[in-house]
């Protein structure tokens, strides 16, 4: 009887950090691409860069960044790559990118520790603008009467 506990505790615990969203994507094309985020870690809240000039401080946050997020997603990593799957680790967050993640490889991403949440990666088109540039003028120079000296000719050529 534990055990049957444990193991729907278990699947519960992983169900929880996938999201539905993750689910559908499945159902519907059988792969997905998802991020999977992590609880974040200390980050930079105990790091002490006051003193250093400015090149050293940033590489410091870098190198604080970068040791701490790879160590904390290493478990995704592993999966993915055990799966032979392509992925990408990001230093800046605690997050991986998992790109053609199967219904079992999801649910092993979803029960390791500390995960946060597993979520299709979404993507956005940048919207275009149809509108033709007018160029204006420099603010001010409709308030000194610039545009009807430049109609009447005056360009400023031959002054000097």
């Amino acid at each position: 009887m534990v055990r049957i506990a444990t193991i729907a505790a278990f699947a519960t615990s992983a169900s929880a950090t996938i999201s539905q969203s993750t689910f559908r994507a499945l159902e519907t094309h059988g792969v997905v691409d998802v991020l999977v985020t992590y609880k974040a870690g200390l980050g930079l809240t105990t790091l002490n860069t006051e003193s250093l000039p400015r090149k050293a401080r940033a590489q410091q946050v870098f190198n604080t960044l970068t040791n701490e997020n790879i160590a904390i997603t290493e478990s995704a990593v592993e999966v993915a790559r055990a799966a032979g799957v392509k992925h990408t680790q990001f230093w800046i967050d605690s997050v991986v990118a998992v790109e053609g993640a199967n219904e079992e490889l999801v649910t092993k991403l979803g029960a390791l520790p500390n995960v946060v949440s597993v979520s299709p990666v979404e993507e956005y088109e940048a919207p275009t603008f149809d509108v033709d540039i007018v160029a204006t003028n420099e603010w001010g120079l409709e308030k000194i009467g610039v545009p009807a000296a430049w109609a009447r000719g005056n360009k400023g050529k031959g002054i000097v």
